[in-house]
This record gives structure tokens, C-alpha cells and sequence, in this order.
């Protein structure tokens, strides 16, 4: 396990920074819907974060890494308080922009590893952040210490054992991206952060390596998102899901 593997902050923010100004303010088109591979990409994150997310009953929102605002649609409700820390300014900008103005909602531009935050929360939620984050025992940590008793949260990231990702690390992958964990490992480093019920589960399938079919990977997707990650389907699976409580 290799929980403190992962780039510099100052090198996250800027990445993200730039890939904000290059798609001319609208990232989240870009990163999502601008091809068919994306777009169905999409629509497995979107339904199985839908089924995973329970009933949706909270106060206090706590998201990491919200970017332009995609999936934090997904949790919106107008009877709670939402916190979404983001490294990046430009994101936080279409975040703002994305989500309209929400006087419920607090943008906080931070790594969150060390910005101040004062309240407790009682739902967490970080969508592609943690693989950016070098230091992942101390996020662990500090989720715990930020969140009430009886709360739950979401955590989704990139799978580095996709048999397509371990060639491309073969060949060395850029720093920004260098900070993969695999979900075995993420489940080790929230139960020993004192989380309970810490269950991972396939978000996004890709399948055969290569050469994805849209429609085998869905297939394959339909059959295990429900079911709790197993060895044998990592080589298959682009992202997964962590599922936990306090």
C-alpha cells in the first residue's frame, strides 16, 4: 500500500487551472460530453453514484474536489448547507457559475489536506480528488475529524489495476496523475481511519482493453455496480466507489 504516493499540490492546482482556461470556461462539456466514449463514461458514474447514495438525508455537505460543479448536482437540496474545498480557482469559478447562486452554499478555495474549516458535517463526498492528494492517510484523517457521529460518505477515483492504466504506467505517467490507489487499499486506509461499513464497488467499466465496446462494457457494468468489487473485475474496471460511515 502506498497511501502517500502523489503529486505536489502546487502542481494540482495548476493542471487544473489550465485544463479550466483551455476549454474556454466550459470544462465540464469538454470532460464529459464531448465524445461518446465520455458520455457513456458518464452515465455509469451517474447512475451508480444515484444507487449508492442512499436516501439522501443531510444538513451539512461536505465535498472535495467538486471541479465544475458535475456531480454535485446529484446531492443538491435546498434544506441543507453545502461546503465544496477545491484546489483550483478556476474550477471553484465554474463551480459558481455551474450551480447558480446558492445561498446555501460555500465555495472554499484550499488543498484540504490544510485549510480551515470549522464546522462538522454529517455527508462527505470527493469525486476524483484523493488520486491528486500525495498525503491520503492524513485526507483519511481528516474526513474523520470533520465529520459527526452517524454520518456516511462517497469517495469515487481512477483504478490503476484497469489493464489499460497499468501499461500506460508502464511507460510513465505524468505527476499529476501519479497518485492512483487501488480500492483494496483505500478500504485498508478508511477502516483503520476508524470508519465503519467501508465497502467498494465498480463505478466505470472499460472493457476489452484497447479497444472499448461501449455496449459489453455496459453489459458487464449492469451485472456487478450493485455488488462489492472483487479481484477478478479490476483488470475491467476505469473508476470505483468507496462507501463508508462514522
Amino acid at each position: 500500500m502506498t497511501p502517500s504516493a502523489g503529486p505536489n499540490p502546487s502542481v494540482v492546482r495548476k493542471a487544473f487551472d489550465t485544463f479550466a482556461t483551455e476549454t474556454s470556461d466550459d470544462y465540464e462539456f469538454r470532460r464529459w460530453f464531448s465524445e461518446r466514449g465520455q458520455w457513456e463514461n458518464y452515465r455509469m458514474m451517474y447512475e451508480t453514484l444515484r444507487y449508492h447514495k442512499g436516501d439522501g438525508r443531510f444538513s451539512q455537505y461536505l465535498e472535495v474536489g467538486p471541479g465544475p460543479g458535475t456531480w454535485t448536482r446529484l446531492f443538491l437540496r435546498s434544506d441543507a448547507r453545502f461546503t465544496l474545498v477545491d484546489i483550483s480557482r478556476e474550477m471553484l469559478s465554474q463551480a459558481r457559475r455551474n450551480l447558480g447562486g446558492r445561498a446555501n452554499t460555500r465555495y472554499v478555495e484550499g488543498d484540504f489536506l490544510t485549510v480551515k474549516l470549522r464546522d462538522q458535517f454529517d455527508f462527505f463526498f470527493s469525486s476524483r480528488a484523493i488520486e491528486y492528494l500525495a498525503d491520503k492517510a492524513t485526507f483519511v484523517r481528516r474526513v474523520h475529524e470533520l465529520l459527526s457521529p452517524g454520518s456516511r460518505g462517497i469517495v469515487v477515483t481512477k483504478n490503476p489495476e484497469l489493464l489499460t492504466r497499468r501499461v500506460q504506467t508502464l511507460r510513465g505517467l505524468p505527476a499529476v496523475h501519479s497518485g492512483r490507489i487501488a480500492s483494496r487499499d483505500l478500504v485498508a486506509l478508511f477502516t483503520l481511519g476508524g470508519f465503519t461499513n467501508v465497502r467498494a464497488y465498480p463505478c466505470v467499466v472499460n472493457f476489452p482493453p484497447g479497444q472499448k465496446s461501449f455496449w459489453l462494457s455496459r453489459k458487464i457494468w449492469e451485472r456487478i455496480y450493485r455488488q462489492e468489487m472483487r479481484s477478478w473485475q479490476s483488470p475491467l474496471v476505469e473508476s470505483y466507489i468507496v462507501t463508508f460511515r462514522k
